[in-house]
């Protein structure tokens, strides 16, 4: 696991998010707060990727951000992502923002892993 420290001090994990069928796409999906060490190997889960954008904004005002074939997608997804942040800045947070995007983003499936 990499973690890195951004310009505003918070620690956070790159990962990396690959597709599942043949040939190797990447995005990119950080987690701000990250709440382990390095040695940690995390079970992120895997989804599809798709047109609703799920942002939770924690205390600080960092997000995690995904984007999700379906507005249950992104809940799940983010909800299985915040057991890896830091449990104080999950306090006192608002409700997740799900939005549908009206454009037709290419739905696949991914994985995220460390990197």
């Amino acid at each position: 696991m990499t973690t890195i420290n951004l310009s505003t001090d918070i620690p956070s994990a790159i990962n990396t998010l690959e597709k599942l069928k043949i040939g190797r796409s990447r995005w990119t999906l950080i987690l701000p707060h990250y709440r382990y060490g390095s040695q940690h190997q995390p079970k992120f889960p895997d989804y599809e990727k798709g047109d609703y954008r799920g942002i939770q904004v924690l205390n600080d005002n960092s997000k995690i951000i995904v984007w999700c074939k379906t507005e249950t997608e992104c809940s799940r997804v983010i909800n299985a992502l915040k057991q890896y942040v830091d449990p104080d800045r999950l306090k006192g947070i608002e409700p997740l923002q799900v939005t549908n995007s009206n454009q037709e983003y290419k739905k696949i499936s991914v994985t995220p892993t460390l990197c």
